[in-house]
């Protein structure tokens, strides 16, 4: 039976199809288009309304309830569902949100952060809820971290950062207090440290399709060569020299081929606390200054990440011998241009450190 509906429209028939042009939500529009029709001299029913939007009768008396309370406005709201209660409270997830932030206390599992939630805040929460909030709702997930030795001072590393450009100015002072005779030199910042390049592989991460385990091939095989590099985090520089070991006369000869590359600027070089570095018959070039790191802190040294970005390449790489092994690691870095070097290895303490010296 056609039910004829007693609403009466208010709006005037352009004031409608005004509306109708604005609106760009086809929600809006069929709701618009039901009070255009009424308006006709002729209107039709609601159950003739209903069959030409393909919806029922009664979601179109909704409607118009809507619109004989709140109008155009009314009728055009999207309630939206409640929803269902909240299983962890909001307190918990924006706690919880805090201590994933602190980059020291990461969690092991969502199984562990399910432990803390019950055990810190007192909140019992199934799996399925834990990991549905911290996942998706909180963006945290499983990573690789940073390794930091535990013996490190983290306040002699940051005083570090905050002293550079004081620690190289005093360098360059004491330099010509004690060679006043020479004349003034351009001052190059370099990091420099030494890795191992071997012939066991390089593990790592692969990406397979869900639910297959990849199977990386690799050998155990103990012989190796090291680098000794120096790079100028400034302009993407690279110095480096192969060695078959690491002690003192290994770093004397590199420091004099260093010095003698760079023989018209005054060069620092950021060196850790190794004892080759530091040795009592080693010989520092003249217009070489050591500038030492604080010990275990090997992420204040550009040079580590570059160490980390060739032998990613390296990675599930097997090779015949060390010679095939040379071939391709001087491969890797004849391929490095300067301007990748100081995108990879330019430290902002570094770069504002030797602002500080030459402003602009």
């Amino acid at each position: 039976m056609a039910v004829v509906t007693s609403t009466v429209v208010q709006e005037s028939l352009e004031e409608i199809e005004e509306k109708l042009r604005q609106t760009k939500k086809p929600r809006e529009k069929e709701r618009l288009q039901v009070l255009y029709w009424l308006k006709q001299e002729n209107a039709p029913d609601i159950t003739r309304l209903a069959k030409s939007l393909g919806k029922h009768r009664n979601t179109v008396q909704k409607w118009l309830t809507r619109y004989g309370e709140g109008g155009v406005e009314g009728m055009l709201e999207i309630k939206k569902s409640p929803g269902g209660v909240r299983v962890i409270p909001e307190w918990a997830e924006k706690a919880l949100e805090k201590r994933l932030k602190e980059e020291n206390h990461g969690f092991n599992s969502y199984g562990e952060v399910q432990q803390w939630l019950s055990e810190t805040l007192g909140v019992d929460a199934e799996y399925h809820a834990v990991y549905q909030m911290t996942h998706y709702r909180l963006k945290a997930k499983l990573k690789v971290p940073r390794p930091q030795n535990h013996k490190q001072n983290t306040k002699k590393r940051e005083a570090f950062k905050d002293n550079l450009a004081d620690d190289i100015a005093l360098a360059n002072y004491y330099y010509h207090q004690i060679n006043p005779n020479k004349p003034e030199r351009p001052i190059r910042y370099f990091a420099q440290d030494e890795s191992r390049f071997g012939l066991k592989t390089i593990i790592g991460r692969l990406i397979t399709a869900f639910g297959v385990k990849p199977i990386g091939k690799w050998q155990w095989l103990f012989k190796a060569f090291w680098i000794y590099g120096a790079v100028e985090p400034a302009t993407g520089e690279l110095f480096f020299w192969q060695f078959s070991h690491v002690d003192t006369a290994c770093y004397q000869q590199y420091l004099n081929e260093f010095s003698t590359a760079y023989p018209d600027s005054l060069n620092i070089l950021q060196v850790d606390n190794g004892r080759f570095h530091c040795g009592k018959n080693l010989i520092v070039p003249e217009n070489v200054i050591l500038l030492f790191q604080p010990p275990y802190c090997p992420e204040l040294n550009p040079i580590e990440r570059l160490w980390e970005h060739i032998k990613k390449e390296l990675k599930w790489s097997s090779f015949k011998n060390l010679e095939e092994l040379r071939v391709k690691v001087e491969q890797l870095f004849a391929d490095l241009t300067p301007e990748a070097i100081a995108s990879i290895t330019a430290f902002p303490f570094i770069i504002d450190a030797l602002s500080a010296l030459n402003p602009i």
